[in-house]
């Protein structure tokens, strides 16, 4: 997960797919991990079609 939330810092906008991919997961492993940093306080901006990143004010 920390991985997956370096990646949405050093992008503007990161889809599910490409998330995968780098890490060698599935999708579905990808939307939870999202919802668990969500609930540990990362304040992640979904981008409904695009994908993901996270608040620039947290960067």
């Amino acid at each position: 997960m920390i991985a997956i939330q370096t990646q949405l810092q050093s992008k503007r906008i990161v889809n599910a797919k490409n998330i995968a991919e780098k890490h060698n997961v599935s999708t579905r492993t990808v939307f939870r991990d999202i919802q668990t940093l969500e609930k540990s306080g990362i304040p992640v901006v979904t981008k409904v079609g695009k994908g993901y990143s996270v608040m620039e004010a947290y960067n």
